[in-house]
C-alpha cells in the first residue's frame, strides 16, 4: 500500500485515479486470496454479495431448524457462521464509509497511514507467532 502511495505521488494528476483504482483492486484481490487461504475458504473479505448470500443461507437454515424441518444438531455451527458473515459485511461497510471520508480529508496520505498500520499489525502477528514457536 505504501508503494502504491509513492507511485501515485510521482504520477501526473490525470493518471492518479486510474492507477489508484487498479492498485487498490489488486491489493483487495491479494487480501482476499490470503484471507481465503488462511481461513480455509470460510471468509472472503472483498466479496460482499457472496457474504450476503451466505447470511441468507445461514438464516434460512436456522429458521428451518427452529421449525423442525432440519435437525438442530448443528445450530451452534450455523450461528457461528452467521455471526462471522454479519460481522465481516458490517466491517466492510463501515471501513468503506470511513475510507472514503478519510481519503476526502487527507488524500493520498491515507495510503501511507494505512500501510503503517498494516505493518504494525503484521509485526505484532509475527512477534506472537515467533513467541509461540519458541515456547
Amino acid at each position: 500500500m505504501g508503494l502504491l502511495g509513492a507511485l501515485i505521488l510521482g504520477l501526473p494528476v490525470t493518471l492518479r485515479a486510474p492507477f489508484l483504482i487498479l492498485g487498490l483492486s489488486f491489493l483487495m484481490g491479494l487480501q482476499n486470496a490470503i484471507v481465503t487461504t488462511i481461513s480455509g475458504a470460510r471468509v472472503r473479505t472483498t466479496h460482499v454479495s457472496g457474504m450476503a448470500t451466505d447470511i441468507g443461507i445461514e438464516l434460512m437454515m436456522l429458521l428451518d431448524m427452529a421449525r423442525g424441518v432440519e435437525p438442530s444438531t448443528e445450530v451452534g455451527s450455523y450461528r457461528s457462521k452467521l455471526r462471522l458473515h454479519v460481522q465481516t459485511a458490517f466491517a466492510f461497510l463501515i471501513g468503506g464509509v470511513c475510507g472514503v471520508m478519510l481519503y476526502q480529508s487527507i488524500g493520498n496520505r491515507l495510503l501511507f497511514v494505512t500501510a503503517s498500520l498494516l505493518i504494525a499489525m503484521a509485526a505484532n502477528g509475527i512477534y506472537r507467532a515467533q513467541k509461540m514457536a519458541w515456547a
